[in-house]
């Protein structure tokens, strides 16, 4: 009872009347972001509250209403680029909490901002974007403590920094999750971020809200001090990309609890943004919890299906694996609506036993490894190429076969291969030495090498590390019986997986027969 009082009492309902937000897109000549004199309004840009959307005028100018724990934003046309701050966080907005943020949160979140500003404006300054260009894609750092979020600075954005083909980045996306409950790492994991040289663009996770309140409207009061919007777009190129938080708190009184939708203004907000945009162009949509989980996936769907061309991508399964979504799912577009689960940075929460620099393994249950990604872009088209966290970058499978088998066992021995990030569009083939290729079935199961490191834990429950999560089913198994009549001796195994975008992968396993 007292509780309940004193939650009342702190979080006190929020005025709904809206004021309204004023200001100018301009063009920031000295990069200062600071509208100065002679620096000229941009007319034709989109400014949103995060449901409706408006454009300015001939002089760059705009008008909305703005309700208290509102952000305006403006949505980054092409061809211009955001200013940054010190740890390469784009800033393009102002969050309208004229009280502050309630007392009582174990992390902080806003201070009071007062009575809106005669102006907010928005500084843009010209950036030609090419039609070509990455996206690194991560999810899930999760780190519970700083230790933690030095495994991922040294795993998975150093790896990152030092992989040739990650230059081709404009800029980063983390899916979710950034922590694991402990809101005061999140300045740490934006200055190891700031490492990587391009503008970080963060989702909000179920890990990154403000447990101690009653409810999901200010559950994001800390992030929102950081971060700024939990939703919001913007343009690159010829594609348009979103940030939605689709975490549901349920408060504290339902045990913490959270689900996957999106609200009413977050569905009109992308209705009003993509009014504006070619239908030829590429929607890509990230998230944090899988759409599968989406209770409103049908009314998303019914906004996207205009789009030829669409790609969401999210993560917080620990787990990794793409859909193709079809009318069964309620998608009814042209096309299938690509989605992919992606791994995590964090793999299997930092579990497993460390390596020779110190830190834990963490294969995530489905035996595929934690990593990052390059979503590369050519216009309306996309390719994503999965990098393991400190691998070699040829390393894209990991082949289960024993190292001798007898010319007896040869038709009774299956081949298995854990092709990473393939799908039930891909093909995976095998081939002995220079013999030809044979295919594989698509065939989900527990991957063995996991099986193996969790049964060997379970043996010697003090190996070091934190213990790994049970084996879970992998979309990315593959499997085939060996052929018949091999002579005996050593054999080159060669297996070649071709992804649903067209692009091929190899490894290679040495076999001996007796």
């Amino acid at each position: 009872m007292i509780r309940a009082l004193l939650a009342c009492l702190l979080f006190v309902a929020p005025n709904t009347l809206a004021d309204t937000a004023r200001g100018v897109v301009f063009v920031d000549t000295n990069r200062d972001g600071v509208r100065q004199a002679g620096e000229l309004g941009l007319e034709g840009v989109l400014v949103s509250n995060g449901r409706d959307v408006v454009v300015t005028d001939e002089a760059g100018r705009y008008a909305i209403d703005l309700a208290d724990g509102q952000a305006v934003f403006v949505i980054k046309p092409r061809d211009y680029a955001l200013p940054l701050d010190a740890h390469n966080k784009p800033r393009f907005f102002y969050v309208h909490r004229p009280n502050g943020s309630p007392m009582g949160l174990r992390f902080p979140g806003l201070a009071p901002t007062g009575p809106l500003p005669a102006s907010i404006d928005f500084a843009l300054h010209h950036a030609p974007e090419p039609d070509r260009f990455g996206v690194v894609l991560v999810g899930d750092p999760q780190p519970r403590n700083l230790a933690e979020l030095e495994f991922f600075a040294h795993d998975i954005v150093a790896d990152i920094a030092q992989t040739p083909f990650a230059r081709d980045a404009v800029f980063a996306i983390s899916l979710g999750d950034l922590m694991f409950d402990n809101l005061n790492l999140f300045d740490p994991y934006n200055e190891y971020m700031s490492i990587l040289g391009v503008p970080v663009h963060n989702v909000l996770g179920n890990h990154d809200i403000n447990f101690d309140v009653p409810d999901d409207e200010h559950s994001a009061e800390t992030w929102k001090r950081i971060f700024g919007p939990t939703d919001y777009a913007f343009q690159f190129g010829k594609a348009w990309f979103f940030v939605l938080d689709n975490v549901v708190y349920e408060g504290e009184q339902n045990d913490k609890k959270y689900h996957a939708d999106l609200r009413d203004d977050q569905l009109d907000f992308i209705r009003n943004t993509l009014a504006h945009a070619d239908r030829d162009a590429l929607v890509v949509l990230t998230m944090h919890i899988p759409l599968p989980s989406l209770k409103r996936k049908t009314e998303l769907f019914e906004i996207l299906s205009p789009f030829e061309h669409t790609f969401s991508a999210a993560a917080h399964w620990h787990r990794q694996r793409h859909y193709f979504m079809g009318s069964e799912e309620g998608w009814t577009g042209t096309r299938p609506h690509h989605h992919l689960v992606h791994a995590t940075g964090s793999g299997s929460w930092w579990a497993g036993v460390p390596d020779e620099r110190g830190i834990p393994h963490a294969t995530m249950s489905d035996g595929q490894p934690n990593g990052w990604s390059l979503m590369t872009i050519d216009g309306n088209q996309y390719t994503i190429r999965f990098k393991a966290a400190g691998r070699p970058e040829a390393e894209h499978m990991a082949v289960h076969l024993p190292s001798v088998v007898s010319r007896e066992e040869l038709t009774q021995t299956t081949l298995k291969v854990n092709a990473y990030s393939s799908s039930a569009r891909s093909r995976v083939e095998f081939r002995i030495g220079k013999g030809p290729w044979r295919p594989m079935a698509h065939a989900p199961q527990h991957d063995p090498a996991f099986v193996a490191q969790k049964a060997l834990e379970e043996q010697f429950p003090q190996m070091p590390g934190r213990k790994l999560p049970n084996p879970s089913t992998s979309d990315s198994m593959w499997e085939a019986p060996l052929p018949a009549g091999l002579r005996a001796g050593p054999h080159r195994v060669e297996v070649r997986h071709t992804d649903a975008q067209g692009q091929v992968w190899t490894g290679v396993r040495a076999l001996r027969v007796r």
